[in-house]
């Protein structure tokens, strides 16, 4: 027969592969708060040039989101689908709207809908949900 092997007693390191079943749902959930952390800047971020934009008078603003987000909010003031829910630029537009008007407390906000909206989420308040997505940029 063959010579007879000698098999010694190792112990098993994990070795940060990401191979074991905690170790991919530990990860897994780290990427999700990552992700979540990183659209939550996004978001406060994309208010913060939202609220810019609507106070900003100079058509030649440096901030390179500026014109962006007026070229936005005169799509979403002229667009006739946005009434049907059809437009996914005005839908993305006033789900961020609606956010702002949330967190607004500005008697007279120069934010585009944001005292329409605070009105409408005043009246409606235990129904009223605002939603905005990461995923359409920003």
């Amino acid at each position: 027969m063959g010579k007879s092997r000698v098999i010694e007693d190792h112990k098993m390191e994990e070795l940060g592969v990401g191979l074991g079943e905690e170790s991919n749902n530990q990860q897994a959930e780290a990427s999700i708060q990552r992700q979540g952390a990183s659209c939550r800047l996004r978001i406060q971020r994309t208010m913060q040039f939202l609220v810019h934009a609507c106070q900003c008078h100079s058509a030649n603003c440096s901030l390179p989101s500026c014109p962006k987000m007026k070229r936005v909010m005169q799509h979403t003031k002229g667009c006739k689908r946005k009434t049907s829910g059809g437009c996914p630029i005005c839908k993305q537009f006033i789900a961020l709207c609606c956010l702002h008007a949330k967190l607004c407390q500005e008697n007279n906000c120069q934010v585009l809908f944001c005292v329409y909206i605070r009105r409408r989420l005043d009246l409606n308040s235990s129904s009223s949900s605002c939603v905005v997505s990461c995923s359409a940029g920003g």
